[in-house]
């Protein structure tokens, strides 16, 4: 690159530039290609290119619009006021304007802006393009490819897992419906070309038993862990009676053991892949909390309890799990229609009164929603270890 201010040493065609009845706002532009004509130099019609040699490289240089070779102006003067932003004047008393965009004189003589060089080759049909240097290639860094592969989705019967289901087999993967509805399982296995395993989460035998059906259809790649409940409950009745120990520990059992088993045995059989990439990638979890995590309202201390542990582990086994090329994030979704709510005309003035709660846009989540984050998180290869709320901004009041 040439030296700020330029060099004495350096040779170069200097040149000056006639003003010539531009548009206030268009003015003088130099802007710097990165083709290279040589030693020579080139004129074409209205428009000319020089070159500028500085340790024997070669920098082409442009100037528009009228240009007229000037052997007595230095080329300290004519660029001296690329350093300024404003209008200035050389020795010569020909008005330099600031170019169109910052990078015309910060860059010089570095490629330019498409913008600049667009304004800048007007009318050139007489240019001989071959010489101009190709757009810089960025590194392309693609999403992860499920083509081929097998996923578990737990709880994908329905709701938040039925559409994250369905978006996994759109992307080529064959899924294992892990569920307890048999009937709503099998349809939907039987209509996205996968398979239905009835699965009790928190069975360490269902769990095998689920993970060695997806590993028979294809490498596993990706887990999805959908299913869960919920069960209110407050910490002491009306009457000051405490509640039932069992019922909390059903809930935490269901909820964050059952999370965590599905988790452990099939990452297991994920680290057993081959990589998918230079990086080293195996497979990518989904674990689904809630918003409730955070903003647990009255009766919900299992259900947060549950959700909570799910957040709070959410780092530590990514790290577990970053030596095999596992990565691991957590959803919590806010207030999302599932068929919790249940169906009719009250169901449907309940949840529009439930929508209102929530900053924007006030309603529900859908189910397809929640999977279009759960697919961001499978197949952004540079997504772990993190937390993301899906609510909508809500954040939960005490009841």
């Amino acid at each position: 690159m040439l030296p700020e201010g330029g060099g004495g040493d350096t040779l170069f065609a200097d040149m000056e530039v006639a003003y010539a009845s531009l548009e206030p706002d268009v003015g003088f532009r130099l802007c710097g290609l990165s083709a290279r004509y040589g030693s020579e130099h080139v004129y074409r019609g209205r428009y000319a290119d020089r070159v500028a040699v500085e340790d024997g490289v070669t920098y082409p240089t442009a100037v528009h619009p009228v240009v007229r070779t000037h052997p007595e102006t230095s080329r300290r003067s004519l660029f001296a006021n690329r350093r300024s932003p404003s209008a200035s004047r050389v020795s010569t008393g020909t008005i330099h304007r600031r170019p169109p965009c910052d990078c015309c004189w910060v860059g010089w003589p570095e490629p330019v802006c498409p913008a600049t060089l667009a304004r800048l080759f007007v009318g050139m049909d007489n240019v001989d393009r071959s010489t101009r240097s190709q757009p810089r290639q960025e590194p392309h860094v693609a999403r992860v490819n499920f083509d081929g592969s097998s996923s578990i989705v737990t709880g994908g019967a329905s709701g938040i897992g039925e559409a994250s289901a369905r978006l996994l087999a759109d992307a080529g993967s064959r899924v294992v419906i892990a569920d307890l509805n048999e009937e709503r399982g099998q349809a939907v296995a039987s209509e996205l070309g996968g398979l239905f395993v009835r699965c009790d989460v928190a069975s360490i035998d269902d769990a095998d038993t689920t993970v060695a059906a997806a590993s028979e259809m294809g490498p596993l790649r990706a887990l999805v862990n959908s299913a869960g409940l919920g069960m209110a409950g407050r910490t002491i009745s009306r009457d000051n009676q405490p509640m039932d120990l069992s019922q909390f520990e059903f809930v935490i059992r269901v909820n964050l053991i059952g999370s965590f088993n599905m988790l452990s045995r099939a990452a297991g059989a994920m680290a057993a892949t081959e990589p998918m990439d230079d990086d080293g990638q195996r497979g990518a979890i989904v674990n689904m909390a809630s918003a409730a995590a955070f903003d647990g309202q009255i009766g919900q201390a299992a259900y947060s309890a549950s959700k909570g542990g799910i957040v709070g582990m959410t780092l530590p086994i990514a790290r577990d799990l970053s030596v095999v090329g596992i990565r691991v994030n957590t959803i919590a979704p806010g207030l999302i229609d599932t068929p919790i709510y249940g169906e009719g005309e009250q169901s449907d003035a309940f949840k529009a009164h439930l929508g209102q709660s929530v900053l924007f846009p006030k309603r529900l989540g859908s189910g397809e929603e929640l999977a279009f984050m759960v697919m961001d998180l499978l197949t952004n290869p540079y997504m772990n270890a993190e937390v993301i709320r899906v609510d909508g901004g809500i954040r939960m009041p005490p009841k």
